[in-house]
């Protein structure tokens, strides 16, 4: 799905129709844009106890994707079915993935939950290229893949890889870097880093070979279902590459009881991590499945201090490096997801090491996990948000702006 922000029908989605070979149908996934491509590892997927091949069907424009992993059935007999949806709502679903490409927000479908399901987790790799008038789907070629996964996290990130000494081994360049996730068996993946190189896997003609990259200082334990986000240490590094990766919350195995608070800072230049303590002041709460984007300080100036008195929220002008993690909403209790999400926005300062919560006005969106979060160009989040909340305890399918 895609919603294009730039265009006089803002706020309309529409299906893309895509062609080659396409990804099975998963939820908890992880995804990452570069430009115009959209990048997808790993989740779980399903097949049915009486049809182990496939299950559901997700209706496109002239295609059917059906969830064989994977296969694209043709079915002119479904039109019917999707005419009649002729308002291009999206289903309501607990899980998927929203990333930015230019203008435009790009949906990747997430699962819906059946008992009578069979679950596995996947180790593949997919390119979403969005640079033709025609979006293509390819299934990238890996090596020494990390084992399959679900609720990991992917950023694309730049380094100078060193050896022991200090030398530089490689010209400095963007990688992939995965973190975590929870495997088929349920058990949580510790802290090895996987990195692969970028422009491998956006040429279609190359093999791409995943490998560890050596980390030191306080590892992170195990985990699952967290956020992963690039920031920069001071505000001053604007057009500079972020030199930080800000690992939070989740959980740390499937049996556990209780969510995580911790956030781990690795230093992408010494590649060093660091337990983040809070000494005094606002601790942050116990989640997992939130969502987290980095933003500059905010600057406050006279020509917003009446928007902020209308809406009561703190809006305001932001400039500088991105150095501040914003998180938004995210469950407390594995076990009573529904009932124990929040719809607060917390912040993370880096350069001053704090916590504080933000005031997000009285239109904000209620509570709720498994949302998804995408930063489009000079607006802060578009929220979309598929998971559950309290009051319901069904899915959501609402969007919601926040500039």
């Amino acid at each position: 799905y895609m919603m294009d922000l730039s265009s006089s029908t803002s706020g309309q989605w529409s299906i893309l129709n895509c062609v080659g070979e396409r990804p099975a149908c998963r939820a908890y996934h992880a995804a990452c844009q570069h430009h115009n491509f959209l990048i997808i590892s790993g989740g779980e997927t399903t097949y049915s106890q009486s049809e182990p091949a496939h299950n559901t069907v997700c209706v496109g424009d002239n295609i059917a994707w059906a969830r064989k992993m994977p296969v694209v059935t043709h079915l002119e007999n479904l039109k019917q079915h999707h005419e009649a949806e002729n308002d291009m709502r999206i289903k309501s679903k607990t899980s998927f993935s929203l990333d930015a490409v230019q203008s435009d927000a790009v949906l990747t479908e997430g699962d819906e939950s059946n008992e009578r399901r069979r679950f596995c987790c996947l180790d593949d790799l997919w390119v979403l290229d969005m640079s033709t008038q025609v979006l293509s789907w390819r299934r990238v070629q890996t090596y020494l893949s990390p084992l399959s996964r679900k609720g990991h996290s992917l950023v694309i990130t730049h380094l100078a890889l060193r050896d022991t000494s200090g030398v530089q081994i490689e010209e400095p360049q963007d990688y992939l870097l995965l973190f975590g996730g929870l495997s088929t068996n349920r058990m949580a993946y510790g802290s090895s880093v996987h990195i692969c190189r970028l422009r491998d896997v956006l040429c279609a003609d190359t093999s791409v070979y995943w490998r560890l990259l050596e980390c030191h200082g306080d590892l992170p334990p195990p985990r699952f279902l967290h956020s992963a986000t690039l920031l920069h240490s001071d505000v001053t590094r604007e057009g500079a590459m972020p030199n930080y990766l800000a690992v939070f919350g989740g959980i740390n195995s499937q049996s556990s009881r209780y969510a995580l608070s911790d956030l781990f800072l690795l230093n992408l230049e010494s590649l060093v991590w660091e337990h983040v303590e809070e000494a005094d002041g606002l601790e942050p709460p116990r989640i997992f499945g939130h969502v987290a984007f980095a933003t500059p300080p905010p600057m406050h100036s006279a020509d917003t201090r009446s928007e902020v008195d209308k809406t009561g929220s703190n809006l305001s002008v932001n400039h500088g490096a991105a150095c501040q993690l914003v998180i938004f909403g995210g469950g407390t209790h594995p076990a009573k997801s529904c009932e124990t999400c929040l719809g607060s926005l917390f912040c993370f300062d880096l350069p001053s090491r704090r916590w504080s919560e933000i005031a997000s006005g009285f239109s904000s969106p209620v509570a709720r996990v498994g949302a998804a979060c995408a930063v489009i160009s000079g607006w802060t989040p578009i929220h979309v948000a598929p998971g559950s909340n309290k009051e319901t305890s069904s899915a959501l399918n609402n969007c919601t702006i926040k500039q």
